[in-house]
């Protein structure tokens, strides 16, 4: 016969093997510590390669000068799940959980968490005077939500019947990209150089498609705004996406190919740009993103449109880049 403790075994999600109740504080406090360093992990990892694929791809750094800064010991402080030297000890200025970069998605990770959950993670245990400065900094990225939602709001609250159905048609239409694919076909038949802006524009938007939705959305997992609660019309509504809010996936689209075609060809970044920014607006105005994502999204576009140039004008022909010569 078994008794109760195998029972409760089964049941609770935590199990302590000592005494006392602060065994589940330290448990818990761990556990985030894990999964800061997870997530700073993939950011990090992600982010070197965004910023060095454009480089290798024009093989101006030479591979030795490249590959000295990972063999260097300082290194090892990023690379190490733990932040720690080859001492096995925690860096100077750091608190042994991930040094900056687990640091700031520990913070970030705060940004998603409703206010009963900061209260209960407040309550697991005196705070450590390192923990000061994210404390800090969580404290000011919760006012920023606030503002956040207090301007979703206001436009929620806003009647606008005339632009509701024009936003909404709008942002059905940007959908999966299909405003710039259509803009990058008719550009790729009208010669050389509108051709080379399309490519550029269409790896814009791969790179954004899949920094918003494979990094982002999984990195801050925001929930999407409650639009009952803020009470849009109806009238703006367009089917409410499954994925996490953070960031905009529209946004980076649009804006990452409207930087990369402008870019190419500056008589179409004024018109592009104008999509782009009436795409970011139609996603707050139909109440599917905050403010802050769509802003998030921008900044992602700018980058990805960015990594986007730099390896077409690396791989292209140099006088594919320039049109055909004169006769």
């Amino acid at each position: 016969m078994g008794t109760g403790t195998d029972a409760a075994i089964e049941a609770g999600d935590l199990t302590p093997v000592r005494g006392g109740l602060r065994a589940a504080a330290d448990a818990v406090r761990l556990a985030r510590r894990t999964l800061g360093t997870i997530r700073s992990n993939l950011f990090w990892a992600f982010a070197c390669n965004v910023a060095a694929l454009p480089l290798a791809a024009s093989g101006l750094p030479n591979p030795v000068i490249a590959g000295r800064p990972w063999r260097s010991p300082r290194s090892s402080w990023w690379a190490t799940p733990c932040g720690c030297g080859r001492s096995g000890r925690p860096e100077r200025g750091t608190d042994g959980a991930g040094g900056p970069a687990a640091w700031i998605m520990r913070t970030v990770g705060t940004w998603t968490m409703s206010p009963r959950e900061r209260q209960m993670s407040e309550r697991t245990g005196p705070v450590p005077p390192a923990d000061g400065l994210r404390r800090l900094a969580s404290e000011v990225l919760s006012d920023l939500r606030a503002v956040d939602g207090a301007l979703y709001a206001a436009v929620a609250a806003t009647p606008t019947p005339t632009l509701d159905r024009a936003l909404r048609r709008l942002s059905h239409a940007a959908d999966h990209s299909k405003i710039s694919f259509a803009i990058a076909g008719a550009l790729a038949l009208a010669g050389s150089r509108p051709r080379r802006a399309a490519l550029a524009g269409v790896g814009a938007i791969a790179v954004a498609s899949a920094s918003a939705n494979l990094l982002g959305k999984r990195l801050v997992r925001r929930d999407r705004p409650d639009r009952e609660a803020a009470r849009v019309t109806v009238d703006r509504h367009v089917p409410m996406p499954m994925s996490a809010s953070f960031p905009s996936g529209h946004t980076a689209s649009a804006v990452a190919f409207a930087t990369a075609v402008g870019t190419v060809l500056p008589a179409a970044s004024v018109p592009l740009g104008a999509l782009a920014g009436a795409v970011g607006y139609s996603r707050i105005h139909t109440g599917v993103h905050y403010p802050g994502d769509v802003a998030a999204g921008a900044v992602l576009g700018v980058a990805s449109a960015a990594t986007a140039l730099a390896v077409t004008s690396a791989r292209l022909p140099a006088s594919y880049s320039r049109g055909p010569r004169p006769k």
